[in-house]
């Protein structure tokens, strides 16, 4: 006879991506034996939630449709954010790996003999500039995407932009 399996999927979701880069708040789905054990946990119940306050913000923002005014507002400005950093970084001889069509970041493949976590210190160091070096998102054993850049394009001003492309760019070109 065989054995029923217990469930064991959990899907973990946010309005992070979905409404504001900064808002935390979000919801769990998965089999109802989980879920029951999670709603059942002291801290939970015994306030409304782990974040009741925005949870009802959120909650009336999405009910009155208020929501898809202010999506359509910021996939707007994302996607202008999103053109300038390519076009910027495009001058400054940085390509982006891919044109993005939606989220927060451009990705970039540094020439053949640079790796990007000794661009990031080189960086850092002398021009004053962050970026997500490729390994650190790789999520088994970080040593995926060497040669890769992350630019998020949700944050900084055209200014900023603009600055930041160029020390990048300095970077690149003294490192070597």
């Amino acid at each position: 006879e065989q054995q029923q399996q217990q469930p064991v999927v959990i899907s973990v979701s946010s309005f992070t991506k979905i409404l504001s880069p900064s808002l935390r708040l979000g919801w769990i789905e998965a089999h109802p034996d989980i879920i029951s054990k999670i709603a059942n946990i002291g801290y939970i119940i015994s306030g409304g939630g782990v974040n009741p306050f925005t949870s009802e913000i959120i909650a009336e923002t999405i009910e009155t449709r208020e929501a898809d005014k202010f999506l359509d507002l910021l996939i707007s400005n994302l996607q202008k954010r999103s053109n300038l950093l390519c076009e910027l970084l495009k001058e400054n001889e940085i390509n982006p790996f891919v044109i993005p069509t939606g989220g927060y970041f451009v990705w970039c493949k540094l020439p053949k003999n640079i790796q990007s976590k000794n661009l990031l210190t080189f960086a850092e160091k002398t021009n004053q500039v962050s970026f997500l070096p490729g390994p650190r998102c790789d999520a088994v054993d970080g040593i995926a995407f060497p040669e890769y850049i992350r630019l998020c394009f949700a944050y900084l001003n055209e200014e900023e932009f603009e600055i930041g492309v160029k020390k990048i760019s300095d970077s690149i070109k003294n490192l070597n």
